[in-house]
């Protein structure tokens, strides 16, 4: 298991091979919780590279320019960038987020427990600008706001 992690380093980086043995470990700890194995091959594997935490943000001139960009991109793709620099949210959450979870009137973006990546609903509150991004998008459909067909997600 070893080798395959050092590849997978070696090949796409470690935070790939960080992320190979966590989705591998997953699956063992699975396997044995249906008695499928009775040991885990990475049980006591050390992560394969030391977690390094992203420092680097942007400044305001480049969150600018960013806005500016994704307002010549326009619906869907534009909006959703706008949503996400307003909202400072998971790219995920954002992509998928459905009309249902958005109260305009109360100005909050409501996620239900089962999108949320920490498995807790969450409350985000809206901005004057939020609201204006959610008021310029087109519906498609009933159920996503930022998508190309009305039946899924971007």
């Amino acid at each position: 298991m070893t080798t395959f992690l050092d590849h997978v380093a070696d090949t796409s980086g470690p935070a790939a091979a960080n992320r190979t043995k966590a989705v591998v470990s997953k699956l063992f700890s699975w396997a044995l919780s249906r008695d499928i194995i009775a040991t885990s091959p990475v049980a006591g594997l050390p992560r394969p590279a030391p977690q390094v935490m992203r420092e680097r943000v942007l400044n305001d001139q480049e969150l600018a320019a960013i806005w500016r960009a994704a307002e010549q991109l326009g619906y869907p793709g534009g909006s959703f960038v706008q949503l996400l620099i307003l909202t400072a949210a998971r790219r995920t959450e954002v992509s998928a987020l459905q009309w249902s979870e958005i109260d305009l009137e109360a100005r909050l973006w409501r996620l239900p427990r089962e999108r949320a990546k920490n498995n807790v609903p969450h409350e985000t509150p809206l901005s004057e600008a939020a609201i204006a991004v959610f008021q310029a998008c087109p519906r498609i459909g009933d159920r996503f706001v930022f998508t190309v067909n009305g039946t899924a997600p971007i």
